[in-house]
């Protein structure tokens, strides 16, 4: 029989995801989805850890294994939407090797997690607007690294240098601002 929502405590999390079979089982007891009052930052968090423990125990998975990973984690995640796949990758992914190498690693994964959606270049360059914040050169690098890896399109890029205010709120627009300048 289908468990069904209340027989779980996890309220954060998709129980028809959670199984022991599965290498990123979420516990019962899991003290961070446990709590049905935590906010979107904790379940981002969450995932990231999650993503962050699958690519370092497999380093060298193919891109469809990534993705898929990406996805099933962000899915289980009830409070994420779609478009936080390609935050996870890129901080569960930088957070050892740094920003330029996740960008090489994992850009045909970001390319899939995108393919359906080309307002995702969009949130990708916001993404990266958040994990460059305090180092305005990297920025300007990993904008050249995903354009050079067709990533990102010249459209997206144009379009983004024309905003006055960042997308979706990932950072102030002083931020923004400083980034635009240098991109």
């Amino acid at each position: 029989s289908i468990p069904k929502e209340s027989d779980y405590d996890d309220k954060f999390v998709n129980p028809y995801f959670s199984t022991k079979d599965n290498p990123l089982y979420v516990g019962r007891f899991d003290r961070i989805a446990k709590a049905s009052t935590r906010d979107e930052g904790d379940a981002l968090e969450y995932a990231v850890r999650k993503v962050r423990a699958f690519l370092s125990s497999h380093p060298d998975a193919p891109t469809s294994d990534v993705v898929n990973t990406v996805i099933s984690v962000q899915e289980s995640v009830k409070v994420l939407f779609s478009q936080d796949r390609l935050q996870i990758l890129v901080r569960a992914g930088s957070e050892e090797e740094g920003v330029m190498h996740c960008l090489s690693e994992y850009a045909d994964a970001l390319v899939r997690l995108m393919e359906f959606d080309q307002s995702m270049e969009d949130y990708l360059i916001a993404v990266l607007e958040q994990v460059c914040s305090n180092n305005h050169k990297m920025f300007a690098m990993a904008l050249m690294k995903l354009y050079e890896s067709d990533v990102l399109q010249e459209e997206a890029l144009l379009q983004w240098s024309a905003q006055r205010l960042s997308v979706d709120g990932l950072v102030n627009d002083e931020v923004h601002s400083a980034l635009l300048s240098v991109a």
